[in-house]
């Protein structure tokens, strides 16, 4: 209403006829206003009839608008103007509009100085000419639009939420000869509330108002807000982060990981978690989510499913003929507020999304898949690993992005690293499920880039160890260092010889004792020559080791000649007492004779194996 504005006159006389002719003139201006009223603000346009669907079964606000529009006006309508209601504007998730089944363009409308910057303007593919219609029809959906009411519950209450828009009627910058709402509700919810706007009527599951008839541009429906407050146990799952990698590989596969956070977004679990209740009674936790269902393509193969404890084993696929379904199950039931992280990968041929006509390559993949059902992604990054060499790269988006830019990824047999497309989108659903096309060029040679790498790198590791073992690297030798080490190597020797002879000194005793108990003179004799053998022929290598020492270590020589001069010696005392006791068993020695000499003998062999033993000592 126009505010009412006083003004102070003075009174004088009109004519009749100039009366008559203001009254004309006045009759005229309403006239051209009402015709301007009746037909909107925007052009000739006017919504003949529009039908109205909200679906508020799930957590997702999803409008069906059908609107059939006249063109009243004297000039054909290229575009119209559509209105999102500013309440949910800011939870605006997807929007699209067609025509006779053709897709139409959405752009944002701004008018300067308009207030309203929630106008989206759609282009007709043919402009509706005067006093024709067409029918239209306009899909959006609203995130987090649906919010838990309370907002915390225990395990044993069901979920209410509540709905709130601007109002009953189709907010519209042109007049509406008659609408219809239809909301609907969850089968078999209880509504708490609603908002009772005439003619209003429930049924069950359903909200209908109106219609309603001639609705003045800009017109919501009351001075009130369109609120609903009901019952909804739907699973309100929201992926607050989803980091989605695709690797190409040109050898004929691409791998597909994802990394998901997943979060209960619904009204929060007030007290304790009983299993014992979550188990026993059937309607405890109805709000609740157990498990969900994921659809991968139907080509998918080496699927895997895992957090950060590892591999988890909840989980069934079944491979349909197009897609291939697996149930995952959380490690525990997903209450209000509650939320989990898990990996799931797997790979697909090449060949069915990447094709290449000479040195072109494209590939067109889905940009999210389906993870459940009226899924809610808050935040996605879309990140696409090349192979090495690929330029001249495009990104095509089925909407537009947030965010794009380009990164360089290095794994084994790089050079230069594989370029990468980083896309970011936040607000996702289901209607998001849309192939992304990306092009670029890639030389066909570079296939053969990292299998040489390979041949070139075992090419270079056999010429190295060549190179080593056929070379002396090694640095000017040290002969004094060397002559010790010599030295060292031949007294060692010497000793181990030595150690030989004092074995058989020891084992000269034994064939005495033998012969003494057996007086085999034959076997004694044999049993002289063999130790006379064997003491011989360590003899005769020390002396060879002797003359070796010589020229490395002339010090150590001198007691060699010593220990050479008491070996002899030794042997010469142990050749006395094989023949005295020769002697005394043929009776050709008495025994106090034997005895005599046999003691004297000892005492001259202890005598020397002492002098023996001092001059090994000296040799270390």
């Amino acid at each position: 209403q126009q505010p009412t504005t006083m003004t102070h006159t003075r009174s004088f006389f009109v004519p009749r006829d100039t009366i008559m002719a203001s009254k004309c003139v006045a009759v005229l201006l309403v006239s051209s206003l009402l015709v301007v009223v009746c037909r909107g603000e925007e052009g000739g346009l006017v919504n003949k009839v529009v039908n109205t669907a909200l679906d508020l079964t799930s957590q997702l606000a999803k409008f069906t608008v059908s609107v059939t529009l006249e063109n009243i006006g004297d000039e054909p309508a290229a575009h119209v103007l559509y209105l999102v209601d500013p309440l949910l504007v800011g939870n605006l998730a997807y929007i699209s509009a067609e025509s006779e089944g053709n897709t139409l363009e959405m752009v944002e409308h701004v008018t300067p100085g308009s207030r309203e910057n929630h106008v989206m303007q759609i282009g007709l593919l043919k402009a509706l000419l005067p006093g024709a219609t067409r029918k239209l029809k306009v899909v959006s959906v609203f995130s987090h639009a649906v919010q838990p009411h309370p907002e915390q519950i225990s395990q044993s209450e069901k979920q209410l939420v509540q709905f709130t828009a601007s109002g009953a009627f189709y907010l519209s910058p042109y007049l509406t000869v008659t609408q219809t709402l239809t909301v609907t509700l969850p089968a078999g919810t209880s509504i708490e509330s609603f908002t009772r706007i005439k003619p209003v009527a429930a049924d069950g599951s359903q909200v209908v108002y109106g219609p309603y008839a001639n609705v003045k541009p800009y017109t919501s429906g009351s001075p009130r807000h369109l609120t609903l407050h009901y019952e909804n146990n739907s699973p309100f799952l929201t992926i607050t982060n989803l980091d989605r990698l695709i690797e190409v590989s040109h050898w004929g596969n691409i791998a597909v990981e994802e990394v998901i956070q997943v979060q209960h977004t619904g009204a929060v679990l007030k007290g304790s978690f009983s299993r014992y209740d979550y188990q026993r009674i059937a309607n405890s936790g109805q709000s609740s989510v157990k498990s969900y269902k994921s659809l991968l393509p139907a080509a998918s193969t080496d699927v895997y499913y895992r957090d950060e404890i590892g591999n988890i084993s909840t989980s069934h696929m079944r491979v349909d003929e197009d897609a291939v379904e697996i149930e995952l199950r959380p490690r525990f039931p997903l209450f209000g507020g509650w939320q989990t992280k898990y990996m799931i990968g797997y790979n697909v041929p090449g060949y069915e999304y990447l094709w290449h006509d000479s040195s072109h390559f494209v590939l067109q993949m889905r940009v999210v898949d389906h993870i459940f059902d009226e899924q809610v992604v808050d935040h996605m990054t879309l990140r696409i690993i090349l192979p090495e060499g690929a330029q001249n790269i495009v990104f095509k988006a089925p909407y537009p992005m947030d965010n794009e830019k380009r990164a360089v990824h290095h794994t084994y047999l790089d050079t230069v690293g594989r370029p990468v497309v980083i896309i970011n989108k936040n607000n996702l659903v289901e209607l998001h499920i849309a192939d992304f096309e990306l092009s670029y060029d890639f030389e066909l040679y570079l296939l053969l880039q990292e299998p040489l790498l390979v041949v070139t790198a075992l090419l270079i590791l056999f010429l190295t160890v060549i190179v080593c073992v056929r070379l002396d690297f090694s640095i000017a030798e040290d002969k004094v260092e060397l002559s010790r080490q010599q030295a060292a190597v031949l007294l060692d020797n010497i000793r181990t010889q030595q150690d030989k002879r004092m074995l058989v000194a020891a084992q000269c005793d034994t064939v005495i004792a033998k012969y003494k108990s057996s007086k085999d003179q034959k076997k004694f004799r044999a049993s002289g020559r063999d130790s006379q053998s064997r003491y011989t022929e360590a003899t005769t290598n020390i002396s060879n080791l002797q003359k070796e020492l010589g020229g490395v270590d002339p010090e150590s020589v001198a007691k060699v000649v010593e220990l050479q001069k008491k070996a002899t010696e030794l042997w010469a005392v142990l050749h006395s007492l094989l023949q005295l006791t020769e002697q005394v068993m043929g009776e050709t020695m008495k025994k106090e004779a034997y005895i005599d000499q046999e003691r004297k003998a000892q005492d001259k062999r202890q005598r020397i194996n002492e002098e023996i033993e001092a001059i090994v000592r000296g040799l270390y």
